[in-house]
């Protein structure tokens, strides 16, 4: 395998410093900035505004934000067929003696 080249812009996640969720992401370019990003952003955990800084991003968060469509339909899909497979079929009419039949 050949190695990869990296771009100058990537994908960095923000970490709150009070209660360490990763609750933003942003983008990054490294050629002009070359130190950590650091942030007052609104923390939906702690109900206020704190400092988030930045901590790498996992492989899985940067396709959602490349990709937001494709997963938003990936998403869709598996909720359809979770749906469908929790659903009761509709009873055959006439199958069950015990429940009449109105027409």
């Amino acid at each position: 395998m050949g190695s990869k080249k990296k771009g100058a812009v990537e994908i960095v996640a923000l970490q709150c410093t009070e209660c360490k969720r990763k609750n933003y992401t942003t983008y990054k370019n490294r050629k002009n900035i070359t130190g950590k990003l650091e942030f007052s952003k609104y923390c939906p955990f702690d109900r206020k505004h704190t400092m988030h800084k930045e901590t790498k991003a996992k492989e899985a968060l940067k396709l959602i934000c490349i990709f937001p469509d494709l997963v938003v339909g990936f998403i869709y899909r598996a909720v359809v067929q979770l749906v469908e497979q929790r659903s009761p079929k509709p009873p055959v009419v006439g199958s069950n003696p015990a429940c009449p039949v109105f027409i």
